[in-house]
């Protein structure tokens, strides 16, 4: 029995990207009253640490002599870690990197590329058959792999060397915040029904 894997872009009463946009003082600065029960950790270490889990769980989806079973139980627990990745990013990181000429590209090129995963996701519902839900979960992970190595290769060095320290740690505590709370509204759906309330940057440059 296949399971799904539900991705929805349905507004809720108080944006994620609002909250934050409220916190910013400035290009170059954050004030922030709520993130203080979080840990001041710089947000590319932050990034590095939610990266961890998605690397191990890809590592099973590319394998070729893993079950479909294995693999179903994965990818759900998968999605739901990527999905709340994704969004936190979107709406803390790479907003701040649209204040810096040098990282615009950048935080576009990774929005783009979440759309493109969480597109991947949606079709892995409507495969017909097993052949092509295998490929597409396998292109699914590869497509991650790539854009998680392109990020701790190149972006988050330009992160460090681009934004200054002080505001790398408030943009950490603003992330941990919100994907905690993503990752709570993802967490109460029926573990066989997963949606994804959340909504995108709508950020403009």
């Amino acid at each position: 029995m296949k399971k799904k894997i539900q991705s929805t872009k349905e507004n809720q009463a108080m944006s994620p990207n609002k909250a934050f946009e409220a916190h910013r003082t400035s290009a170059n600065g954050f004030a922030s009253t709520n993130s203080q029960s979080f840990n001041s950790i710089d947000i590319t270490e932050v990034i590095l640490q939610d990266h961890r889990p998605l690397k191990a769980l890809i590592k099973i989806l590319k394998d070729n002599k893993t079950l479909r079973s294995e693999k179903e139980e994965n990818l759900e627990e998968f999605a739901v870690l990527l999905l709340a990745h994704s969004k936190a990013e979107e709406q803390t990181l790479y907003v701040a990197m649209k204040d810096y000429e040098n990282l615009k590209v950048g935080s576009f090129e990774g929005e783009t590329e979440h759309a493109m995963a969480e597109q991947l996701v949606q079709e892995i519902n409507a495969s017909p058959n097993d052949y092509e839900w295998l490929a597409k979960v396998k292109v699914l992970a590869e497509i991650v792999e790539h854009h998680i190595a392109e990020e701790e290769n190149d972006v988050l060095k330009d992160v460090q060397k681009n934004i200054p320290e002080s505001e790398r740690f408030l943009i950490g505590a603003e992330y941990q915040k919100l994907i905690s709370e993503l990752r709570m509204l993802n967490f109460r759906q029926a573990p066989r029904k997963i949606k994804y309330n959340v909504v995108h940057s709508s950020h403009s440059n």
